[in-house]
């Protein structure tokens, strides 16, 4: 029996995120058309380690764990006894240990949740969220740059993952699950952050913040938990179903940018038009694997 939880101090503070950069409607077009990078520092990673890791964690989440192959991961509801949802996580399988990967504002609570659970089990649990760094982008050119920046890009599915090296420094590159345009994520040290960062801006990436990836999630149709799910919600009632995001297959319907998907409030009304027009401008460019257009 292991009942340990680890904290690895977490200061927020030191990894700063913008809502936006000055130009909302521009960061939403590289997004959307050629690539933009964004900080991720308001996402927490867990660590689970012990021999009944799989199990244990199997047994609490609305997606398969047990057989997850290494180097792969899904997302998933973290549910309560009664079946309704607590929180959303990633987890991946990195062979001698899982990897949860979830918001930093739920990362507290799921931690309790993780504590109050672990009875007879052997499982260790450890918040690492500081061992790491991580950027992500997004668009259709993303491989591009990782390749101009100097990044090993791989053949990757979505929520695979896979080790690389950077000029002599060692990375971490998952790709994402958006639906509508490749996006990648990278962990590295913390202390190789900026200048990886600076490389993917010298290679053509565009710095973009909160907002912009808000409209790109709305336009995709992905709900985020907290603000489209909730807690008291089950699972089957929300939009993916049971076990969540279905990462492994198209989806059937195209991601559109419609003034009534959005709403704003009045002082963003021209965002939003000027969003509304890039819907036409982009349509002919920001086709991607999976059969979804912005449009």
């Amino acid at each position: 029996m292991s009942l340990t939880v680890h904290h690895e101090g977490v200061d927020s503070s030191t990894h700063p995120t913008k809502a936006q950069f000055g130009d909302v409607a521009g960061e939403f077009r590289a997004l959307v058309s050629e690539a933009g990078i964004y900080d991720l520092s308001s996402r927490s990673r867990i660590l689970l380690t012990g021999s009944d890791r799989t199990r244990w964690l199997n047994g609490m989440v609305t997606n398969n764990i047990r057989d997850l192959q290494p180097g792969y991961g899904v997302y998933a509801f973290l549910l309560n006894p009664q079946g309704h949802i607590l929180g959303d996580l990633y987890a991946y399988n990195r062979g001698e240990a899982l990897l949860v990967d979830t918001d930093q504002v739920q990362v507290e609570k799921i931690l309790a949740v993780f504590d109050k659970y672990i009875i007879m089990d052997d499982v260790e649990v450890t918040n690492v969220t500081e061992r790491h760094a991580t950027i992500g982008i997004a668009g259709p050119k993303s491989s591009d740059l990782l390749h101009a920046a100097g990044f090993e890009v791989p053949e990757l599915k979505p929520l695979q993952f896979a080790e690389t090296t950077w000029q002599q420094v060692g990375a971490t590159l998952i790709r994402g699950d958006n639906p509508c345009v490749e996006s990648f994520e990278l962990l590295l040290a913390p202390a190789d952050l900026d200048k990886a960062r600076q490389a993917l801006i010298e290679a053509g990436a565009k710095s973009v913040g909160t907002d912009a990836l808000n409209f790109l999630r709305i336009a995709s149709g992905i709900p985020r938990y907290g603000v489209d799910i909730r807690e008291r919600d089950l699972p089957q009632e929300t939009e993916h179903g049971s076990h969540g995001r279905q990462t492994d297959a198209p989806v059937a319907h195209p991601c559109w940018i419609e003034p009534r998907l959005v709403e704003v409030e009045p002082r963003r009304q021209h965002l939003l038009d000027t969003l509304v027009e890039a819907r036409h401008e982009q349509a002919s460019n920001a086709r991607v694997s999976h059969g979804c257009e912005l449009r």
